[in-house]
């Protein structure tokens, strides 16, 4: 019990420099500008036919390759440092041993993963809280633009056809916090291994440009090891479709992937001394 509780305090430590990080606060609102200019088409049609709309957006956050690119840019930019050191870090480690530490930083990444999720998930639907109705289905709206081709919106017509707004809105944050752990599990297990954050930037800037490719290609091929194309629904097969990936498979694949990377950088970090933790560029 007293080393849960060590954990938990050292984890509660990387939340205390939240308020005074300007990296953190201006990524977010980098973030937060792209997200809403994103919906914005959905909520002006809102507003001009006096409907409201569903909160279950989040499946519609990545329908553009580019909207991938910013949100998950910003994940490579949150978690470059991964794993998190300071010199109170650097006092917490000496104290509890490299293996609380370790677990410590892990269960802050999980939780920025999720709250990373939940975060992109409410922004559209709290700054127009007032167009906001819950819906068994997804609602009039949604399913009017989703037939609508004469305005630019982020409304795909797969989605809404194929996929209530319960599966959609359940699987696409499951992999969005999924997806957004393995970007920073890559860039801990890179930074740990060879103190290089060049080499998990690359890496993991890869994985998002492989999406962009997918796209440009629509390669059914270069899909099944593309996790980051993963995230929009549309793109995975549904009834009894073959040649590529199910969302079974996308979760399950990246379940595994973040449980090998949280091995791999556990015993990384158990081999490397302390004082190399200074030496990562």
């Amino acid at each position: 019990m007293k080393g849960v509780k060590e954990i938990l305090k050292i984890t509660g430590s990387n939340f205390l420099g939240w308020p005074v990080n300007q990296k953190l606060i201006l990524t977010l609102l980098f973030l937060a500008v792209f997200v809403l200019d994103n919906f914005s088409p959905i909520f002006d049609f809102a507003e001009q036919m006096r409907y409201r709309v569903s909160p279950c957006l989040l499946p519609f956050c990545f329908t553009h390759p580019f909207m991938k690119i910013v949100i998950f840019s910003c994940v490579i930019f949150l978690f470059a440092d991964a794993p998190f050191m300071s010199e109170l870090h650097l006092l917490l480690l000496s104290r509890t041993g490299k293996r609380k530490w370790h677990m410590a930083q892990i269960l802050y990444l999980i939780i920025c993963s999720v709250l990373y999720t939940c975060l992109i998930a409410l922004l559209p639907v709290v700054r127009h809280l007032p167009l906001i109705a819950l819906t068994k289905d997804w609602g009039r709206l949604i399913r009017t633009m989703s037939v609508q081709t004469d305005i630019v919106h982020p409304v795909m017509y797969s989605v809404v056809q194929h996929y209530s707004q319960r599966t959609a809105m359940f699987y696409t944050m499951a992999v969005c916090a999924l997806l957004t752990l393995f970007l920073g599990m890559i860039l801990c297990v890179c930074n740990t291994l060879i103190r290089n954050r060049e080499a998990g930037i690359l890496a993991t800037a890869f994985l998002v440009l492989l999406d962009w490719f997918v796209y440009m290609t629509d390669s059914r091929i270069l899909l099944w090891i593309s996790p980051v194309s993963w995230i929009q629904i549309s793109n995975m097969a549904y009834a009894r479709e073959r040649g590529i990936p199910s969302a079974s498979y996308a979760v399950t694949v990246l379940l595994i992937a973040d449980a090998v990377l949280i091995l791999l950088s556990g015993v990384f970090s158990a081999r490397t001394d302390v004082a190399d933790w200074n030496d990562i560029k």
